[in-house]
């Protein structure tokens, strides 16, 4: 499932969308979803945003090591 903008989503399916691609499930690779997919997630938007925020300081934070340890 990809994102397109203009699309109509429902809140569950732009919450799945947006944490499969932070967590690399979708074949783009791993994205930050864009805020319009962000605004169809509803009522979880907070919860999702979260969890995007955090898988992303996390990928963030083990490059940094990697880099330290090269």
């Amino acid at each position: 499932m990809a994102f397109t903008p203009g699309q109509e989503w429902t809140a569950a399916d732009a919450a799945l969308t947006a944490l499969a691609g932070i967590l690399r499930l979708l074949p783009t690779g791993r994205t930050l979803p864009p805020k319009s997919l962000l605004a169809a997630t509803g009522p979880v938007r907070a919860l999702v945003e979260l969890i995007v925020d955090e898988v992303n300081q996390r990928v963030v934070q083990g490059r940094a090591v990697r880099w330290a340890d090269a």
